[in-house]
Protein backbone atom coordinates (compact mmCIF):
# COMPACT_ATOMS: atom_id res chain seq x y z
CA UNK A 1 0.00 0.00 0.00
CA UNK A 2 3.03 2.31 0.14
CA UNK A 3 2.79 2.63 -3.65
CA UNK A 4 -0.84 3.75 -3.36
CA UNK A 5 0.20 6.57 -1.00
CA UNK A 6 2.96 7.68 -3.37
CA UNK A 7 0.57 7.62 -6.33
CA UNK A 8 -2.08 9.61 -4.45
CA UNK A 9 0.48 12.24 -3.43
CA UNK A 10 1.77 12.51 -7.01
CA UNK A 11 -1.75 12.84 -8.42
CA UNK A 12 -2.61 15.56 -5.91
CA UNK A 13 0.56 17.44 -6.84
CA UNK A 14 -0.28 17.22 -10.54
CA UNK A 15 -3.79 18.47 -9.83
CA UNK A 16 -2.49 21.42 -7.82
CA UNK A 17 -0.05 22.34 -10.58
CA UNK A 18 -2.67 22.15 -13.33
CA UNK A 19 -5.11 24.23 -11.32
CA UNK A 20 -2.60 27.03 -10.74
CA UNK A 21 -1.13 27.26 -14.23
CA UNK A 22 -2.50 29.37 -17.05
CA UNK A 23 -3.01 27.19 -20.11
CA UNK A 24 -1.73 28.53 -23.42
CA UNK A 25 -2.72 25.70 -25.76
CA UNK A 26 -4.75 22.49 -25.66
CA UNK A 27 -3.77 19.15 -27.23
CA UNK A 28 -5.54 15.91 -28.02
CA UNK A 29 -3.66 12.69 -28.76
CA UNK A 30 -4.38 9.09 -29.74
CA UNK A 31 -1.98 6.18 -29.38
CA UNK A 32 -0.48 3.59 -27.09
CA UNK A 33 1.80 3.74 -24.07
CA UNK A 34 1.76 5.01 -20.53
CA UNK A 35 0.79 8.56 -21.50
CA UNK A 36 -2.34 7.11 -23.17
CA UNK A 37 -3.05 4.80 -20.18
CA UNK A 38 -2.50 1.81 -22.50
CA UNK A 39 -4.22 2.10 -25.88
CA UNK A 40 -6.28 5.25 -25.64
CA UNK A 41 -6.39 9.03 -25.76
CA UNK A 42 -5.26 12.08 -23.80
CA UNK A 43 -6.31 15.69 -23.48
CA UNK A 44 -3.56 18.08 -22.42
CA UNK A 45 -2.81 21.70 -21.65
CA UNK A 46 0.55 23.22 -22.63
CA UNK A 47 2.04 25.62 -20.14
CA UNK A 48 5.32 27.13 -21.37
CA UNK A 49 7.70 24.13 -21.76
CA UNK A 50 5.40 21.66 -20.01
CA UNK A 51 2.20 19.75 -20.62
CA UNK A 52 -0.29 18.53 -18.01
CA UNK A 53 -2.77 15.94 -19.30
CA UNK A 54 -5.53 13.48 -18.44
CA UNK A 55 -5.91 10.18 -20.29
CA UNK A 56 -8.19 7.18 -20.66
CA UNK A 57 -7.34 3.82 -22.17
CA UNK A 58 -7.02 0.06 -21.85
CA UNK A 59 -3.91 -1.95 -21.01
CA UNK A 60 -5.72 -5.16 -21.99
CA UNK A 61 -8.96 -6.16 -23.71
CA UNK A 62 -9.56 -9.90 -24.05
CA UNK A 63 -12.49 -11.84 -25.55
CA UNK A 64 -13.18 -15.08 -23.70
CA UNK A 65 -14.54 -18.33 -25.12
CA UNK A 66 -18.07 -17.38 -24.03
CA UNK A 67 -17.89 -14.17 -26.11
CA UNK A 68 -17.50 -12.10 -22.92
CA UNK A 69 -14.88 -9.38 -22.66
CA UNK A 70 -12.37 -8.99 -19.86
CA UNK A 71 -10.46 -5.74 -19.63
CA UNK A 72 -7.90 -3.68 -17.78
CA UNK A 73 -9.12 -0.16 -18.56
CA UNK A 74 -8.85 3.07 -16.63
CA UNK A 75 -7.80 6.69 -16.41
CA UNK A 76 -4.62 8.57 -15.63
CA UNK A 77 -2.90 11.94 -15.41
CA UNK A 78 0.59 13.07 -16.25
CA UNK A 79 3.17 15.81 -16.54
CA UNK A 80 5.78 16.19 -19.33
CA UNK A 81 8.49 18.86 -19.51
CA UNK A 82 10.65 19.72 -22.54
CA UNK A 83 12.96 22.16 -20.71
CA UNK A 84 14.92 19.44 -18.90
CA UNK A 85 16.58 17.82 -21.95
CA UNK A 86 17.88 20.04 -24.77
CA UNK A 87 16.17 23.26 -23.56
CA UNK A 88 14.63 25.43 -26.26
CA UNK A 89 14.19 22.58 -28.75
CA UNK A 90 10.79 21.48 -27.44
CA UNK A 91 11.01 17.94 -28.80
CA UNK A 92 12.42 15.85 -25.92
CA UNK A 93 10.09 15.55 -22.92
CA UNK A 94 10.53 13.73 -19.62
CA UNK A 95 7.88 13.35 -16.97
CA UNK A 96 5.66 11.04 -15.00
CA UNK A 97 2.27 9.40 -15.52
CA UNK A 98 -0.01 8.13 -12.75
CA UNK A 99 -2.72 5.71 -13.85
CA UNK A 100 -5.41 3.47 -12.47
CA UNK A 101 -7.59 0.75 -13.88
CA UNK A 102 -10.06 -1.96 -13.04
CA UNK A 103 -8.62 -5.32 -14.08
CA UNK A 104 -10.99 -8.20 -14.92
CA UNK A 105 -8.42 -10.16 -16.96
CA UNK A 106 -7.75 -13.67 -15.54
CA UNK A 107 -10.79 -13.24 -13.24
CA UNK A 108 -8.80 -10.90 -10.98
CA UNK A 109 -11.49 -8.19 -10.71
CA UNK A 110 -9.26 -5.77 -8.85
CA UNK A 111 -8.50 -2.07 -8.84
CA UNK A 112 -4.87 -1.33 -9.80
CA UNK A 113 -2.71 1.77 -9.77
CA UNK A 114 0.63 2.43 -11.45
CA UNK A 115 3.23 5.14 -11.89
CA UNK A 116 5.41 5.47 -14.98
CA UNK A 117 8.42 7.77 -15.38
CA UNK A 118 8.57 8.44 -19.11
CA UNK A 119 10.39 9.95 -22.07
CA UNK A 120 8.55 11.23 -25.16
CA UNK A 121 10.04 12.53 -28.42
CA UNK A 122 7.72 14.86 -30.37
CA UNK A 123 8.68 14.80 -34.08
CA UNK A 124 7.36 18.35 -34.71
CA UNK A 125 7.66 19.65 -31.14
CA UNK A 126 5.43 19.41 -28.09
CA UNK A 127 3.25 22.38 -29.10
CA UNK A 128 2.54 21.18 -32.67
CA UNK A 129 0.53 18.39 -34.29
CA UNK A 130 2.57 15.34 -35.21
CA UNK A 131 3.85 11.90 -34.29
CA UNK A 132 5.38 11.07 -30.92
CA UNK A 133 7.52 8.17 -29.75
CA UNK A 134 9.09 7.17 -26.46
CA UNK A 135 9.18 4.75 -23.61
CA UNK A 136 8.47 4.36 -19.94
CA UNK A 137 8.96 2.07 -16.98
CA UNK A 138 5.61 1.15 -15.45
CA UNK A 139 5.66 0.36 -11.74
CA UNK A 140 2.53 -1.33 -10.34
CA UNK A 141 1.59 -3.05 -7.11
CA UNK A 142 0.30 -6.60 -7.63
CA UNK A 143 -0.43 -8.93 -4.71
CA UNK A 144 1.74 -6.78 -2.44
CA UNK A 145 4.75 -6.83 -4.78
CA UNK A 146 6.05 -4.02 -6.97
CA UNK A 147 6.09 -5.18 -10.61
CA UNK A 148 8.08 -3.34 -13.30
CA UNK A 149 7.37 -3.42 -17.02
CA UNK A 150 8.70 -1.52 -19.99
CA UNK A 151 6.23 0.24 -22.27
CA UNK A 152 6.68 1.67 -25.75
CA UNK A 153 4.91 4.99 -26.31
CA UNK A 154 3.77 5.93 -29.80
CA UNK A 155 0.93 8.02 -31.07
CA UNK A 156 -0.22 11.17 -32.79
CA UNK A 157 -0.99 14.55 -31.28
CA UNK A 158 -3.61 16.72 -33.01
Amino acid sequence: MKLAGILLSTAMGLGAFSGSAAATEHNFGLGMGSNFNGVGAYYGMNVSDAMVYASAGCLALVQTSGNDFNSDCGVGAGYLNTALLFPGEGKHAVGVHVGSGYNTVNDDSEFQVFVAPQYVYYVNGQNKPGAQFGGSVMLAETDGDIVESLMLNMGYQF
